[in-house]
């Protein structure tokens, strides 16, 4: 079903004028641009209308922007981006280690829901993370639902605990 599913949203999307591109930012300078249209693109859809979406001007914001450039600085930060002519329709940003890809956070412009663009640029995203690390792993750090799981081999779950300085 996730086959015939991607092939579908797929045929969708290449029909549209434009044409679809995959871009992959991984140099430092330019990590930090991607991270802004990254957020641009989270707050332009319900998680801005929540009030939860990633800026420049949040702790999450500024929290990802550091994680992101520090591991960018050691060649280990990847944004991956998916466009339709100059429409930014997907991004994906993710840290890469020895093999091992850890998915962080993907935004998708929901303007453009009726091609799927996160569901094809994850498709796009694995592509890649098999040329460029074969035999490696990709972890997903989120409660994966019914069609993330369509795409995975296994699962655990993950503990979340906090740690306070003081009392």
């Amino acid at each position: 079903k996730l086959i015939q599913n991607m092939r579908r949203y797929l045929r969708r999307l290449q029909a549209e004028p434009g044409g679809e591109r995959l871009v992959v930012i991984s140099e430092p300078e330019g990590i930090a641009a991607a991270v802004e249209r990254y957020a641009a693109l989270e707050t332009s859809g319900w998680k801005g209308r929540e009030g939860t979406a990633i800026s420049s001007d949040n702790p999450q914001g500024r929290f990802y922007g550091e994680v992101m450039g520090q591991f960018a600085a050691s060649g280990e930060a990847l944004v991956y981006e998916l466009w339709l002519g100059e429409d930014l329709l997907a991004s994906r940003m993710l840290l890469l280690r020895r093999g091992m890809a850890v998915m962080l956070k993907t935004a998708f412009h929901e303007q453009f829901e009726r091609f799927a663009p996160g569901r094809i640029l994850l498709l796009r995203t694995m592509e890649d993370l098999f040329a460029r690390a074969p035999g490696g792993c990709v972890e997903f750090y989120t409660n994966a639902e019914a069609d993330l799981l369509a795409w995975s081999s296994s699962q655990r779950w993950i503990n979340h605990v906090s740690v306070y300085r003081h009392q």
